[in-house]
């Protein structure tokens, strides 16, 4: 038997998606690829040469796809990956294919720079490869019964929903207002549609007496994105109008319950969405990888100095990370920042951590609660308000 490891092509295409298809719906549920993620497996996409693969006699028996993407944080653009299409056929279990397969794209991550690398999937299976539960969410649980008490004299008639299609006018201002945003993903302009219909969602403009004012993106009962256009002069139109949307939502879409997911640096929304929700929940958004502490973490440190919540109290973070060196976190005279620091530099790091664990310190929701006593003892209260830093992945950009 001849087993190759190679990067996918064009020739490879019908033969990725079917492989796709075949191990996550026997492993799981029926899968179609093509209508999962159009953008990356849609009819004459070429994204073939994102996947790592593994073949018997020319047969593919597993696959990685790893996506190019770049993450704009206030000023600063991060190189990023999407991880996704883990699979190995399950006659090919234990041949360490998958192993292989995920060591080589992430030698090839490290290469070429980029700062973490996101994925879904089962936490212990991927710690094996550096990934740790990272990037906290608000996750909102709405029901009836709270849109019933307090919002039970807003009148929603006017508002409308209208389903998105790919030459849908209202499209190109629905991108722009996704640009827009603090933190973001960089979509394409023409992968727009096919992002925003990925992971089975639907996207609807949102039309306020016939006016367009913003767009949501729905799988099922859950909100994945749900963005408002500002206008010139109205301060917290969100807010305000938020009570006939999600009422006028769950009337005309049969819902009784939404579920809507927020970045915790999303301050427009958050307010008012934690005053009528019956549950509100902070969770983890995906599994991360960080190769580049100082850049990641210091995008998101400034992120959070110049938001709502800054200026940040002054203090430093000074702990080494295992096979990386010293990272000294620090916001002082108004400014934060992250640096990898020279050892004779740096002098005593506070502590020392693996790269998962120091992944976790910095940007999961239980952060420095997970250090041991001895090691929360040396913390700062300045540096406990910082944590977690508010790195975020919206679901549909994975991949």
């Amino acid at each position: 038997m001849n087993v190759t490891y190679c990067k996918g092509t064009p020739e490879d295409e019908q033969a990725i998606v079917d492989f796709a298809d075949l191990v996550f719906s026997k492993s799981h549920r029926p899968h179609d690829f093509r209508r999962q993620l159009p953008n990356l497996y849609g009819e004459g996409k070429r994204t073939q040469q994102y996947h790592y693969l593994v073949k018997e006699d020319g047969v593919i028996r597993g696959m990685v796809c790893v996506v190019p993407m770049e993450y704009r944080v206030g000023s600063e653009v991060l190189k990023v990956n999407g991880v996704g299409s883990v699979s190995v056929h399950s006659s090919c279990k234990g041949k360490g294919y998958m192993k292989a397969l995920m060591n080589w794209a992430l030698k090839d991550m490290e290469k070429e720079g980029v700062a973490f690398s996101a994925l879904s999937g089962q936490r212990q299976r991927y710690e094996y490869f550096g990934y740790a539960p990272a990037g906290p969410v608000w996750e909102y649980t709405v029901e009836w019964d709270n849109i019933r008490h307090r919002y039970g004299k807003a009148d929603a008639s006017m508002v409308t929903f209208e389903k998105a299609e790919k030459d849908a006018p209202w499209l190109q201002k629905a991108w722009e207002l996704h640009q827009g945003q603090t933190a973001r993903i960089e979509r394409k302009q023409e992968e727009f549609f096919d992002l925003l219909r990925s992971w089975h969602g639907e996207a609807y403009g949102i039309f306020f007496s016939g006016e367009w004012i913003g767009y949501l993106c729905l799988v099922g009962n859950t909100v994945l994105e749900m963005l408002f256009q500002p206008r010139p002069g109205e301060e917290q139109q969100e807010e305000k109008r938020l009570p006939q949307v999600l009422k006028a939502l769950m009337e005309k879409m049969g819902l009784p319950e939404l579920h809507i997911a927020l970045p915790l640096w999303e301050g427009r929304l958050s307010p008012e969405l934690g005053r009528l929700s019956g549950e509100m929940t902070i969770v983890s958004s995906g599994n991360f990888r960080v190769m580049d502490f100082e850049k990641t973490a210091g995008a998101f440190l400034q992120m959070k100095q110049a938001s709502p919540e800054g200026p940040l109290p002054e203090g430093e973070l000074l702990f080494a990370i295992e096979g990386r060196g010293i990272l000294r976190l620090q916001v002082k005279d108004g400014a934060a920042s992250a640096r990898m620091v020279p050892e004779k530099e740096a002098g005593e790091p506070l502590f020392r951590l693996t790269a998962l664990e120091a992944c976790r310190l910095l940007f999961a929701p239980g952060g420095w609660r997970e250090l041991s006593p001895e090691q929360v003892k040396k913390l700062s209260p300045a540096v406990k308000s910082w944590l977690p830093l508010p790195l975020f992945l919206w679901k549909q950009d994975e991949c």
